[in-house]
């Protein structure tokens, strides 16, 4: 019996391996990148897709908001007097513009409208007081 269980245990040790199948490659150095895609696999997890970050500077928060806005194609119209400081430097990231976007200003009493014209390319989102 006790004979049985090693070799069963043996031929598992050695023969699940060759079953499994990664969907994923850690440092693939070619590619520059930490996470890259498996050769043929495709249902690559969404959550290793590309990232929107946005890189904020000490300052004011419409200077970043409207630095980081035109880096990605967005026109802002910024409707508020006061200016709130940005205290620290740091990155925010996530899926899409939109989210990091209100992700950054849900600290801040804010209310941001975005406005989508794919037609022109020109998108245009407005920051203006909390009501």
């Amino acid at each position: 019996m006790k004979t049985r269980l090693k070799v069963v245990g043996l031929l598992a040790m050695f023969l699940l391996p060759a079953f499994a199948d990664a969907t994923y490659q850690i440092a693939d150095s070619s590619r520059g990148v930490l996470a890259a895609k498996g050769k043929h696999y495709t249902g690559y997890p969404n959550r290793y897709a590309d990232r929107v970050t946005f890189q904020l500077f000490k300052g004011s928060l419409k200077d970043n908001v409207q630095r980081v806005a035109q880096q990605h194609g967005w026109q802002v119209d910024w409707q508020i007097r006061q200016r709130y400081p940005v205290l620290i430097e740091t990155q925010i990231a996530g899926p899409d513009f939109v989210t990091v976007m209100n992700d950054l200003l849900r600290h801040y009493p804010v209310s941001v409208t975005y406005e989508f014209h794919f037609k022109h390319g020109a998108h245009r989102m407005t920051v203006s007081p909390e009501v």
